[in-house]
């Protein structure tokens, strides 16, 4: 049973259009970060359609209505673009949603969670 956004923001969570990056970073995650944060904040219709794509995505490999919550659609778009977008392998990417800041405020996280 999963969900479009987390339903509820998490204890030391801030909202994603709050999130303030460096636009002189050089880093790569940086764009891709900002492109979504983008999405999230001004392109709600186009997020929707994405989300209808990706949960159409996920209704196709089994049912909605059965196990736990899982990952929200939104986590899942932030987690592929930031793997594909930065040529990751997944051990890079647990490393990095486990760990950077961030990263982690973009996916709806907070600095107080667990994510081991």
């Amino acid at each position: 049973m999963r969900h479009r956004f987390t339903p509820q923001k998490k204890l030391g969570g801030i909202d994603i259009g709050d999130i303030v990056f460096d636009i002189y970073s050089r880093h790569e995650l940086v764009p891709i970060l900002m492109a979504l944060q983008h999405l999230y904040v001004s392109c709600s219709n186009e997020l929707h359609q994405i989300l209808d794509l990706i949960e159409a995505d996920f209704k196709s490999k089994g049912t909605k209505d059965c196990g736990c919550i899982g990952m929200s659609y939104w986590e899942a778009l932030v987690l592929t673009s930031v793997r594909l977008g930065c040529d990751m392998d997944f051990d890079l990417l647990a490393d990095l949603a486990s760990n950077h800041r961030k990263l982690r405020q973009t996916l709806g996280l907070s600095d107080w969670e667990d994510c081991n």
